[in-house]
């Protein structure tokens, strides 16, 4: 017989005691009971069968280039073992006078995102030492509220200053791949100023 226990989302940082109870039903009162106790670490999951470091980024609403830049061990992006350990993000200790709140306010992570990595978090009190994964996003700015239009604003054409070649000479050339071999070239930039002519 196969037992299987998928934790779910709210039990990560927890223990739990499974124990399983084997009985021989031909013969009355022989029992075998065997316990095992089960930690759900936080910071990290089990690769699901089939699955790539692209859908456990998905999942997690992150980057893979992120995931793949934490778990050195990975030799395949598609290809990861059953079961193999991945690490979702990094341990940040706490400081003095440190909360959830200022710990995501330093990194630019969402509450939301930090308390479903610490959900015990939500009914304790960090102290000094306590560690809080910290989950990388990368994608905080999508998250900030439009500014609100301004009547006071100038008029676009009294807004534009146009560049001068001098201030960034490197401006007005641009990269681009159109080399049939795949190497880069630099062509002028239409954007921007070109550089002075000289008499």
């Amino acid at each position: 017989a196969t037992f299987t226990w998928i934790p779910s989302e709210g039990d990560i940082g927890k223990v739990f005691t499974q124990c399983l109870v084997a009985k021989n039903v031909h013969q009355a009162g022989a029992t075998r009971e065997r316990c095992f106790r089960v930690h759900v670490e936080r910071c990290s999951l089990c690769a699901a069968p089939g699955a790539s470091l692209h859908s456990v980024a998905q999942e997690l609403g992150t980057d893979w280039e992120l995931l793949w830049s934490m778990n050195h061990q990975l030799q395949s992006l598609d290809d990861l073992t059953s079961s193999e350990k991945i690490r979702t993000g990094m341990f940040y200790t706490a400081g003095v006078g440190e909360t959830v709140e200022t710990i995501g306010l330093r990194f630019g992570v969402l509450l939301d995102r930090l308390f479903s990595a610490n959900p015990d978090a939500k009914e304790t009190e960090l102290f000094v030492g306590d560690k809080v994964c910290v989950s990388p996003q990368p994608d905080t700015s999508d998250f900030c509220p439009a500014p609100e239009p301004s009547s006071v604003w100038e008029p676009l054409e009294e807004q534009y200053v146009e560049p001068d070649f001098f201030e960034y000479p490197l401006g007005w050339e641009k990269i681009v791949y159109t080399d049939p071999r795949g190497l880069p070239t630099k062509e002028p930039n239409p954007l921007y100023p070109q550089p002075p002519s000289v008499a």
